[in-house]
């Protein structure tokens, strides 16, 4: 009998790699949705509903004596009543005022280190930097905002420093806390690294050459830095500011630390409406008219920002 000789099995089949690569293929755009999955579940799920139930609760009544906190009546009073209350108005400008004022710092004095660090040749200067940055992410907010209270109180270290040096005398020690100038000094120095990470993220993107040709075609530093670099880096700036504006717009914890009475921001309102008076309608109302000028505003920055790089060519 002759003996049956095993056939090894030899390389795939044409047709059967090229189903596999058809199907890989139609698969491989639903690998960065199937990584984005547990990300956007949270989102849409989580996120979105809490936001969707705090728009219905907006419009509810509010009910002070009773069972219920909430009646279940579609009313427009919450939102009339902080439009119509010249006092809700003011603490709405005040955020906002101290919002651009805190962005406008942070990009003047993020946009030179973003600078610096991108463009020395010094690897330690360079270190030293990112190292700075870096840090106070790795520093509890409340412990920033605690030293500033050593730094910036009567009897702080400031007031003491200027006294020995001898430029105020003791009778007139700066008051820095209570108003808006802790307000701004505290948010300003938790929020400028992210201005600083955001600039250098794209400032890196412009090469050295692109100024060096401007250079050499006769610009001077001055020029380049206001033809070439600035026009280049705004997007930088406007994601930067962007980002710094809206964090500064709902901050809590250093208005309320920092600040004074006056000077306080409409999440610390929001913070009493729902946690000291139980006014859930009225809390909401105030967080979608807030979340509403915000997106207003972003709107426009993209908008704006849009026309200026299709003008630019």
């Amino acid at each position: 009998m002759s003996k049956k000789i095993p056939i090894k099995e030899g390389p795939l089949q044409p047709e059967r790699q090229v189903s596999r690569r058809s199907v890989a293929l139609r698969l491989k755009p639903y690998r960065a949705l199937g990584l984005l999955s547990p990300g956007l579940f949270f989102l849409l799920l989580i996120y979105s509903g809490a936001l969707l139930s705090l728009f219905v609760f907006s419009f509810f009544r509010y009910s002070a004596s009773g069972v219920e906190i909430m009646q279940k009546t579609f009313v427009l009073e919450n939102y009339i009543r902080f439009l119509g209350d010249p006092f809700y108005l003011k603490v709405l400008w005040n955020t906002f005022k101290i919002a651009f004022i805190v962005t406008a710092i942070c990009l003047v004095m993020g946009y030179p280190i973003s600078y610096f660090m991108v463009r020395t040749r010094s690897r330690f200067g360079r270190r030293v930097i990112m190292m700075t940055v870096f840090i106070s992410f790795l520093v509890s907010v409340l412990v920033r905002i605690f030293s500033w209270i050593i730094i910036l109180g009567q009897n702080g270290l400031l007031n003491n420093f200027m006294v020995l040096i001898g430029i105020i005398d003791e009778e007139h020690r700066m008051q820095l806390l209570g108003n808006i100038y802790g307000t701004i000094v505290g948010l300003t120095h938790i929020l400028l690294p992210f201005m600083v990470l955001t600039l250098v993220g794209v400032l890196k993107g412009i090469h050295p050459s692109v100024e060096e040709a401007s250079q050499n075609l006769g610009a001077n530093k001055a020029q380049t830095f206001l033809k070439v670099t600035l026009p280049l880096s705004l997007p930088a700036i406007s994601a930067g500011s962007l980002l710094v504006f809206t964090l500064a717009i709902s901050s809590f914890a250093v208005p309320l630390l920092l600040g004074g009475p006056s000077d306080r921001m409409i999440s610390n309102y929001i913070y009493d409406a729902f946690l000291q008076f139980a006014n859930y309608p009225f809390g909401a109302a105030m967080s979608f008219i807030l979340l509403f000028l915000t997106l207003i505003l972003v709107l426009i920055q993209m908008r704006v920002l849009q026309t200026r790089l299709l003008a630019g060519g």
